[in-house]
């Protein structure tokens, strides 16, 4: 075998492997912060405390974190190309507070004899939210610092042994966060991070390193990331597997809609499976695969009931009772989301009495056209021509002839040497 065709062998096999590893889902799902604000709906970020003028610029950092509606969703990697990322529910979003402008803060702590930067006391904090009508002021200080080591590298080049002279710089910024309810003086909430980068060149190129506020800033804008994610929600990829239907008379149809829910094609799965958990109420994995199409758009309620009926009729599966348990979560999170504004929208799953029936598909293609007739004999009516690859409904089968649904309330007939 040529080595080309050994590599294509290698790609296909792999391919394979990758494929069978993916999950049958991915998809965003809204996530509760690990601090939630009770009834803090109108926020202030004044400037940190940090020389070089960092503090200010975590500040706007955090800012600008903090009013990204769709923070946490990216572009899911993938085997050879990555796709984009995407969420199903409506109307979710991680900008959950009203945020002060600048500069209208700027000037109530100025009034009040205070700056953006400093110490802000509790009758202090009390009186510029009454004037701004906040609920809380967020605030805490930066700091940074850089070590440059330099090393003596030995490399080897045609047998012959060579050095070369490198220097590895590391940054470290370290950010406190604090939050403070302006109505009672009370911290609700304190958080420190930190986070490196560091930078490595050698000889000559050694003069190009990068500085230790540049990397200063790579830290902080890490760090301002997280600190959103401390008090707000974010968004964070969810792999939901479906559970392999064993039963016969439901198989085929289980593994189509897996396939169809791989694609993003949720409102084409949901018909199915929802049909498998109508025809076999007591099948825990029926409920499960249902449960995830649910949650998957935000119906935490009735995602919670399912995983509740799988977990209770299979308690010894761990995936079915993590997964019951973060639905509790999430229906809980959902009345504080509501809170502040934030309503997941209703998504309307279409349904489809014909979800579990048998399907063919035409041969050919869609330029090409099949005769359907009004009886399963060749000698019968033209009831419609109908084009290749083309998917049609099973009503029943007479031998070599499918009886099939047509548009409208049309039926006909089609011979078996003219589907796939």
């Amino acid at each position: 075998m040529r080595s080309g065709a050994i590599f294509t062998l290698f790609l296909i096999i792999l391919f394979s492997i990758c494929y069978n590893l993916l999950a049958d889902l991915e998809c965003f799902m809204i996530e509760p912060p690990e601090k939630v604000l009770e009834n803090v709906k109108k926020i202030a970020v004044l400037d940190f405390e940090g020389k070089d003028g960092k503090g200010k610029q975590f500040a706007d950092y955090l800012i600008s974190e903090l009013l990204d509606e769709d923070r946490g969703i990216r572009d899911i990697k993938g085997f050879l190309k990555n796709k984009e990322g995407k969420t199903y529910l409506e109307g979710a979003r991680t900008n959950v507070f009203q945020l002060v402008e600048r500069s209208q803060l700027e000037s109530v702590l100025s009034e009040q004899g205070l700056g953006m930067t400093g110490i802000v006391e509790d009758n202090q904090a009390a009186e510029v939210g009454r004037v701004l009508g906040l609920d809380a002021l967020v605030l805490g200080n930066v700091s940074y610092s850089y070590v440059d080591k330099d090393e003596k590298r030995k490399y080897t080049v045609n047998k012959k042994t060579y050095y070369k002279y490198c220097t590895t710089r590391t940054t470290k910024a370290e950010v406190r966060l604090k939050i403070i309810s302006v109505s009672t003086g009370e911290i609700l909430g304190t958080k420190d991070l930190s986070q490196s980068y560091h930078d490595d060149k050698c000889d000559e190129e050694r003069s190009g390193l990068l500085s230790p506020s540049v990397l200063a800033n790579y830290c902080l804008m890490d760090i301002a990331y997280w600190m959103a994610n401390y008090f707000t929600p974010k968004f964070s990829l969810v792999e939901y597997d479906f559970e392999k239907i064993k039963y016969k008379e439901f198989k085929k149809q289980a593994k189509e809609a897996s396939k169809l829910a791989s694609k993003g094609m949720i409102d084409e799965a949901f018909p199915i499976y929802n049909s498998i958990y109508e025809a076999d109420p007591y099948n825990p994995k029926a409920a499960y695969n249902l449960a995830h199409l649910y949650q998957a758009v935000g119906h935490f309620d009735r995602s919670l009931e399912l995983y509740k009926e799988a977990y209770e009729m299979e308690p010894d599966n761990k995936d079915f009772q993590e997964s019951y348990d973060k639905a509790k979560s999430l229906s809980e999170f959902n009345i504080v989301l509501k809170n502040l504004g934030v309503e997941i929208s209703e998504h309307k799953f279409a349904s489809n009495v014909d979800a579990l029936a048998d399907k063919i598909t035409t041969k050919g293609s869609r330029s090409d056209r099949i005769d359907i007739y009004t009886k399963p004999d060749i000698n019968s009516a033209v009831i419609a021509q109908v084009p290749g690859d083309l998917e049609f409904v099973v009503i029943s089968q007479e031998g070599d002839w499918y009886f099939i649904k047509l548009k409208g309330d049309d039926k006909g007939y089609i011979q078996e040497s003219d589907i796939d």
